[in-house]
């Protein structure tokens, strides 16, 4: 038995001094700009594999301002400004009414809806709405794929256990380390991973990780029943926000959405096609549908043959405007409303009392200022709100996704769908085409397309922090290496950042009433896009 023991521990030795060896001689053998990036800070954090973002050059810029102006206010500034976007916080008081320093008149108040797009979403079909934004953060739904799936399939929170997810990472990190030079050459990666050093810098967040966790972890362990009653549960959420939003769409003369319907998804092998074709039996079964189709037969529409086993389109996914905020925002000063610059600090209100106010304060202003409210809605991302005793009402980890912009180069005679995703959840959203071919170092004409790519989830700290947009760079790589290989194009990176998503005990978006008159949106799936309609809902509901 002794010498059983010795054996083991000698052999678990070695591999994890050879795990070692091969994470410090690990790197991509790529000769672009995102290959010389992801080296260098491969060099710098090779035991991390979470690396800072990159940032556009002078000539992409230039193209930019050139061919796709109407983007530019998805490129950050600088990585300087960008760092110290990623560490502002700014907690939000919940007060009782009575420790107002103002009366509360009925008469001045109106709606109120504050952060980031569900808030703004929920809001837009209101009349005289105030909608305040905080212009110096840099929120997670820039770097949304801005695909809007209304399906419970996509929507409803996994059924992976947190349990099974650290035994995984675990082994990962200890033995079964994968390297980019592999993720490089297959496109495939572990799109859930865990940031262990960014844990073991905020130990005072454990205990939120462990209880989130926990929670989780027991809603995953419901009765299929229990399930199947959850599941039509979200589809019929997803019918609702569809046809909110194609009520907004109208009111804003068809500008929110993209004119094309439907999402491609390529399954790149056997593992794959079997998940894809039980995605299509649960949306059949919620009265949705996916076309199937090979690779062969989506080249008689699109011009090229994906490297896919098999395509299937689900029919009713669109596409949200990337310039949504400006639209929205436009459309409730139409109506009578507002848009403010300027951080929510805090909100007095009564469990038994109609309305309310909030404290806020305009970016570059130092003094406070008052607004009565009707209705409140707080879509508030990191920023913790926070009870009279100074408690957090919600406990959120982040799943950190990898965001990036990209030129795809296209043959003429070739197009790009508005929406594809190269397995797993590698998205790729069309997000302008440049109208006038380019000719490639070949001779061919091209077109340009800028398009938003995203994957992943890296489980981190809630704890906003300069380093908070470093990305795991093996989602990285795996996101590029699986749209070159499976749509067969060029793949320019122009930015690649790490997009923190926020994750409570459901493990999905949801809305609470915390007050008769204030609702607040925890999590983000999606970007927070998809759940629109149920904060429109508790905007009209009586109490």
């Amino acid at each position: 038995m002794t010498l059983y023991l010795r054996a083991m521990a000698l052999t678990a030795g070695t591999v994890g001094a050879m795990n070692v060896l091969v994470r410090l001689d690990d790197g991509v053998e790529g000769s672009d700009r995102f290959a010389e990036h992801t080296n260098r800070e491969h060099r710098k954090h090779p035991f991390s594999g979470m690396h800072s973002p990159l940032f556009p050059t002078e000539e992409q810029v230039e193209i930019m301002q050139t061919h796709f102006s109407k983007h530019l206010h998805m490129l950050p500034t600088s990585l300087d400004t960008f760092r110290k976007q990623q560490a502002i916080q700014t907690p939000v008081r919940l007060l009782p009414l009575s420790r107002c320093p103002i009366p509360w008149d009925r008469t001045k108040a109106s709606i109120v809806a504050v952060g980031g797009p569900p808030a703004l979403i929920s809001a837009a079909l209101e009349k005289k709405v105030v909608f305040i934004r905080d212009s110096r953060k840099h929120p997670a739904s820039k770097g949304a794929a801005n695909h809007i799936e209304l399906d419970a399939p996509t929507e409803a929170s996994t059924t992976y256990r947190p349990t099974q997810f650290i035994i995984n990472q675990m082994y990962r990190t200890c033995f079964g380390y994968v390297s980019l030079k592999s993720v490089e050459k297959t496109g495939h990666f572990p799109w859930r991973t865990l940031d262990w050093t960014g844990w073991i810098k905020h130990p005072l967040e454990w205990p939120t990780g462990i209880r989130v966790a926990a929670l989780f972890q027991k809603e995953t362990m419901k009765s299929g029943e229990a399930r199947e009653e959850y599941m039509a549960e979200v589809a019929e959420k997803c019918r609702k926000s569809e046809a909110f939003y194609n009520r907004l769409n109208e009111e804003l003369s068809g500008r929110l959405l993209s004119d094309a319907h439907g999402s491609y998804y390529m399954a790149r092998n056997p593992s794959e096609a079997a998940e894809l074709s039980e995605t299509g039996r649960l949306l059949k079964k919620e009265g949705r549908s996916m076309v199937f189709m090979t690779s062969e037969e989506f080249c008689k529409s699109h011009g090229f043959t994906p490297q896919a086993e098999l395509v299937g389109k689900k029919t009713h996914d669109r596409v949200i405007s990337a310039d949504y905020e400006s639209l929205i925002g436009a459309h409730l000063e139409h109506n009578g409303g507002s848009v403010i610059d300027g951080a929510l600090l805090t909100v007095y209100s009564d469990e038994k009392s109609n309305g309310g106010i909030i404290e806020y304060r305009k970016n570059g202003s130092t003094t406070s200022e008052f607004l009565p409210f009707s209705k409140l809605l707080l879509s508030l991302g990191s920023q913790p709100i926070l009870d009279s005793r100074g408690n957090s009402l919600f406990d959120l980890v982040c799943a950190r996704g990898v965001s990036t912009l990209a030129f795809i180069y296209v043959p003429q005679e070739q197009k790009l769908p508005p929406l594809v995703v190269c397995g797993d959840t590698n998205h790729v959203t069309t997000l302008e085409k440049q109208t006038n071919p380019i000719q490639g170092e070949d001779g061919k004409l091209y077109h340009r397309y800028l398009v938003r790519m995203t994957s992943a989830a890296c489980i981190t700290p809630n704890s906003p922090e300069e380093d908070s947009a470093h990305y795991d760079a093996s989602t990285a790589v795996g996101l590029v290496a699986a749209v070159r290989k499976t749509l067969g194009f060029k793949v320019e990176m122009i930015i690649a950042y790490g997009c923190n998503r926020f994750v409570s005990q459901y493990g999905e978006t949801r809305w609470h009433k915390l007050h008769p008159d204030i609702a607040a949106q925890v999590g983000a799936g999606g970007g927070g896009f998809t759940r629109g309609s149920e904060g429109a809902e508790f905007l009209t509901s009586s109490n």
